[in-house]
């Protein structure tokens, strides 16, 4: 076990919260391990019990990828931002398919040969390298240009996370925000950073330090000021003792700043889109048509799934097109589908797509 792990978590993770706990076997045979931890001394718990299973079992058969909430899930209020940074390596990606085909099949044989592969394929990698340099620059940016220190943890097997520490508090657009500085990041640095990470970063899963990766048997570790990769990856074989006094920092004015910028951006974005996309429906539905659409509607298609007072919603009757929510939209003097996007301002070019739609089927 891993000395000083309690203290690290307590640092890390101050206060009560709640974090959803998951442990992931990579052997499809065993059930995925849930918990939620309402302290560092529950997620400390978790990490004991499942060592242990692991050490009596074995890393690869029994051992599990232990992941944690990012968020708070009670509060939603965010107190650190997370950017996973992960290189592209088809060499790994082929092994680690094989190390699961191996697991399935129990071919004990070459298992542990491909785990070691995936190991030494680590340690040799320069695209891992890379990838640390990158993200070594954006850590490196947020101190100069915001003077905030950002945590950074080698992942165990090929990439880097980063944790920017926030001023907790709840963002109508935080997923949008993210989503938009990631890019940015990307655009700007050339750092590979996961985009997923950000499109659903209140519920967000991270990688528990001082945990190993079941792919390589390595350990998530901090990354300690200007170290050398070769440092890191030495430090993950066998971490032995955990870093204290490693907690989060204190946010900055400053990067609380980026993050209203990034989700005003992103408001301006969609106020923009609405506008342009009520433009074009109004430029439609403006079209002249002889007679009420939705009477005519009515006497083909019976009583519509949800009336308003401006128009009727169906189930779309286009064959082609699969419609489990109503789509196909009437108005007095126009129709249109948004699943299919097919509309016009007549009976007549209904009848015209509809008849289409079916030969199409044919």
């Amino acid at each position: 076990m891993i000395k000083g792990l309690l203290g690290f978590y307590k640092n890390w993770y101050p206060y009560k919260f709640k974090r959803d706990l998951i442990a992931i076997p990579l052997n499809p045979d065993l059930r995925v391990f849930k918990r939620t931890c309402r302290s560092a001394e529950s997620v400390y718990k978790y990490v004991v019990d499942l060592g242990r299973a692991r050490s009596n079992v074995g890393l690869l058969r029994a051992g599990r990828d232990i992941v944690l909430s990012v968020v708070d899930q009670i509060t939603k209020k965010p107190d650190r931002i997370f950017l996973d940074f992960d290189m592209k390596d088809k060499k790994f990606d082929k092994l680690a398919k094989e190390l699961q085909t191996a697991i399935i099949t129990k071919n004990n044989e070459i298992l542990d040969e491909i785990h070691g592969k995936l190991r030494d394929c680590v340690f040799s990698s320069k695209k891992i390298r890379k990838c640390f340099e990158s993200t070594i620059t954006v850590r490196d940016y947020f101190k100069a240009f915001h003077d905030v220190e950002t945590p950074m943890f080698f992942s165990g097997a090929k990439g880097f996370h980063l944790y920017i520490p926030l001023y907790p508090k709840k963002h109508e657009y935080y997923n949008e925000a993210l989503t938009f500085l990631a890019k940015t990041i990307n655009e700007v640095f050339g750092a590979p950073v996961d985009l997923a990470v950000c499109r659903d970063a209140l519920v967000r899963k991270a990688r528990l330090p001082y945990t190993p990766n079941m792919k390589t048997g390595l350990y998530c570790v901090p990354v300690l000021g200007d170290e050398d990769l070769s440092v890191v990856l030495e430090r993950s074989e066998s971490p032995g003792e955990a870093v204290q006094n490693f907690g989060l920092p204190r946010p900055s004015n400053s990067l609380e700043k980026l993050v209203e910028l990034c989700e005003d951006y992103v408001i301006e974005e969609e106020k923009t889109r609405l506008k342009r996309r009520n433009l074009v429906l109004k430029k439609e539905i403006i079209v002249v048509s002889d007679g009420d659409l939705r009477e005519a509607f009515r006497a083909i298609l019976g009583e519509p799934a949800y009336s308003s007072e401006d128009y009727d919603q169906y189930h779309c009757p286009f064959p082609t097109h699969d419609d489990f929510n109503p789509s196909f939209t009437v108005w007095g003097s126009y129709w249109k589908c948004f699943g299919c996007l097919r509309g016009g301002a007549n009976l007549e070019r209904f009848k015209k797509e509809y008849e289409r739609s079916k030969k199409n089927v044919r």
